[in-house]
């Protein structure tokens, strides 16, 4: 296995990270077209392959500060979450078809219920609560929690990405998820 110290950072991951537009106009050039021939291989549609890949490289510059999440292999990186998008969109495209199929329930389902704004406002203090837990993490935990839950990526993935063997990401996983839930549990206790 190799050491975390033993590599270097991609120049370009580093350039983007900084906010290059030419770095990251390079990154897209060099890969849009590979990575929409990719995510044909999961849809059917080019123009949905085309908006997935874009929806990816918008993330990594919207998100480019969290890039140190990528130490290793920007392409691996890419091609991670062009994956994981274009699963994610066939899930969501079966939701729908089976919505469709059972018929429009809105039209079955009463009215609001009263207590709608109680269990709104309870929700987004909840979430701004796990957000404050996994800002609690160590940052290579964050930074491992954050691959697995925000982008997707399989922890083989992130091994290859951040240079750690698959049992470590599992360990750093488990020890992610136990925390939070801890942090969570505590807070929401009376």
């Amino acid at each position: 296995m190799a050491h975390a110290d033993s590599h270097r950072p991609d120049p370009l991951v580093e350039r983007i990270r900084r906010g290059d537009r030419r770095a990251f106009e390079r990154c897209f050039r060099a890969h849009y077209e590979a990575l929409c021939r990719f995510a044909r291989g999961y849809v059917d549609r080019l123009g949905v392959a085309e908006d997935l890949v874009q929806e990816v490289f918008l993330e990594v510059w919207t998100e480019r500060r969290d890039l140190d999440d990528v130490e290793r292999s920007l392409r691996a990186y890419l091609y991670g979450m062009t994956r994981h998008r274009a699963l994610k969109h066939l899930r969501s495209e079966r939701v729908r078809a089976e919505w469709a199929a059972r018929g429009d329930l809105r039209r079955a389902v009463p009215a609001a219920v009263p207590d709608e704004a109680d269990d709104a406002l309870h929700h987004e203090e909840l979430e701004q609560q796990a957000q404050e837990a996994v800002d609690a993490l160590p940052e290579r935990r964050r930074q491992i929690f954050l691959l697995s839950r925000r982008h997707e990526l399989t922890y083989a993935e992130i091994a290859g990405a951040l240079d750690l063997s698959v049992k470590t990401v599992e360990t750093q996983m488990s020890r992610a998820l136990r925390f939070l839930r801890e942090r969570l549990e505590d807070a929401t206790t009376p």
